[in-house]
Parts: C-alpha cells; structure tokens; sequence
C-alpha cells in the first residue's frame, strides 16, 4: 500500500441530476482505494469535503484551501488578508490540521506562518520568494513545501534578482535555462534546512502543457470526479487540437506552447529529475504526493505515477554512481 503525502478531494458534477457532493468524495475514495493508496493528508480542500470525506471512513488530515492574495487556478482560495490569527483558531477547532499557504500570498506568508503555529496548526506552502524568507526566518519546523519545480525555481529566481514563477510551465521553462551552479546551490540550500519536501513532480510535469494533460493516462478514472476530462480526451483526436485546444487551454489554467517551449519543458524535466536524484542521495525528507484529483491526474493512479517518478530518479543516480 502506498501513502499519499498530499491528494486534493473536490470534484464536480455535470448536473445535480448526476448526484451531490457526497457521491463525488465517495468515487475518489473508491478510486483511492481500488489503486491500494491511503492518503495521509487531503490539502486546498474545502470543510464540507472533508466532512464527507470523513463520514465515508476517511482518515486524511485536513488541510484548508489555499491562501492566496489571487487565484492561480480553477480551485477554491482563501484571500491572506481575511486570515487572521482567530480564523485560524476556529478552523483548527474545527479539526483543520494544516494550513495551505500558496504561493502568491505575498508579504502576509510570514504572519501565516507564525499564525499557524500559534493555533496549533503545521504548514504546507506552495514556494515562493516570501516563503523561502519565512522559512529561514522562523524555522522549517512542522512545514511542508509543495512542488520541487516552483521551490527550485523560487530559490534561483532569489539568486538572480527576478520574480520566481507561480506555475509548474513558468517553472520549468525558467529551470530549463538555470545553469549547473545554479541549480547544485539550491539543492544544498534545501539540504540544509530541515524543510519537508513534497516534490509532486508528476502533477507539476502533467500541467506544464495542454499538450501533457491530452497525453495523460487514465483521463476515464479522472473524468468520474472531474468530468471536463472527457473534453481532454476528445482533443486527442485528428484536428481536435485546432479547433478546441485554446478554449480548453483557457479553462484549464494551462498553456498552449510551441515546439521550442515543450523543448524547454522537457529540459526543465530533465533538471528537476536530477535535483530529485540528488535530494533521495542525500536522503533528505522527501514525501510522496500526488496533487490528485486535479487537471491530468486521477486518484490513486496519479500516485503510481509519481512512484515511478522517484525509482527513475533513484535508479538514474545509482547509473551515475556505478559509471
């Protein structure tokens, strides 16, 4: 059995006529559990998917939508500025466990931070500049960091004095062009923190493109929990692209990109692989997750993905070792 550093849980119906809530965190919990995967912590989820989630025997720490001074995506948000220290003591009586702090929260990270750890509460943070600042001024202490792209990105973005990329394209086409020094010294930075890393290679690889998410295995199992993966599909066939891709690309948060930026996409894989292979050689903290449900990515399979992530991060290393 497997274990889910970091799953989602929301979902969407196409009509009320096709049942509730409840019946969408049933189906993920059904598709969690028919690929032997037990989730230990649910993240960016909303209080009454939790509660359904609960209620059909899940046992998944919650940890609240993200915070965020503008959405970065089709899920739901918190605004930084509305969570105050007596929010968070509430949603931590309510049973909240983690508090999701995502990447545009800006100069309110630190307050979040030290908030959070005032109520109780441990963090995951979506990386950013501020977040790098917060975690080297109050400690790594209880704090989870999601997404190895965006962290290596933030922390070379740090280095030469740009803004750093708040999405796995931006992310990996900036690291495609981040030279060896670069990207070694931002390896020692995380090596040298007690910084939990959630890596979610396979979640940031899938949303880099349209083109990745069209590609992606199993749009059927995700299609049951997020049903605009059926329209995915259909772009697979001849033509499709050109007549639906930029309206799909639109809705999906996710870009359309030329030859010459699936170029840079693929290097920018290459180079997250090896700080990967480099963080497991070092054995440094590394959880498993899989961001899933969400754009690409299906519950419980989306995790045996991301596991072979890491054995061809491992078995690249020991390649290179025993050369």
């Amino acid at each position: 059995m497997l274990s889910d550093a970091h799953a989602t849980g929301e979902g969407y119906l196409r009509s009320p006529r096709d049942g509730s809530l409840r019946d969408i965190v049933r189906t993920t919990l059904e598709l969690e559990r028919s690929a032997d995967v037990v989730v230990e912590r649910r993240l960016g989820v909303s209080l009454a998917s939790w509660l359904l989630a609960r209620e059909a025997g899940d046992t998944a720490e919650w940890g609240g939508e993200w915070i965020e001074t503008e959405p970065t995506g089709p899920q739901g948000w918190w605004p930084a500025a509305s969570c105050d220290a007596s929010l968070l003591q509430s949603l931590a009586a309510l049973g909240m466990r983690w508090l999701c702090i995502g990447s545009t929260a800006g100069d309110d990270t630190a307050r979040l931070l030290t908030a959070a750890r005032d109520a109780g509460l441990s963090v995951a943070l979506r990386p950013s500049r501020q977040a790098i600042d917060a975690i080297e001024a109050h400690g790594a202490d209880d704090v989870t960091c999601e997404s190895l792209p965006l962290l290596l990105d933030a922390l070379i973005a740090r280095r030469e004095g740009r803004p750093c990329a708040h999405s796995p394209s931006d992310a990996l086409q900036s690291l495609a062009a981040a030279d060896d020094d670069a990207l070694h010294d931002a390896v020692d930075w995380i090596t040298g923190t007690d910084l939990t890393v959630v890596p979610l290679m396979t979640a940031s690889f899938r949303q880099a493109s349209l083109r990745a998410v069209v590609r992606a295995p199993h749009l059927a199992d995700a299609a049951r929990v997020l049903p605009y993966h059926d329209r995915i599909a259909s772009l697979r066939a001849p033509g499709a692209m050109r007549m639906g891709g930029k309206e799909a690309a639109l809705h999906l948060g996710v870009p359309i990109l030329d030859k010459s930026g699936e170029h840079d996409i693929t290097d920018g894989i290459d180079k997250t692989t090896q700080a990967l292979a480099s963080l497991l050689d070092a054995g440094h903290d590394l959880r498993i997750g899989s961001g899933a449900p969400g754009v690409g990515l299906a519950p419980g399979a989306a995790l045996r993905e991301e596991e072979a992530v890491f054995d061809a991060a491992r078995s690249a290393r020991a390649g290179v070792m025993n050369g």
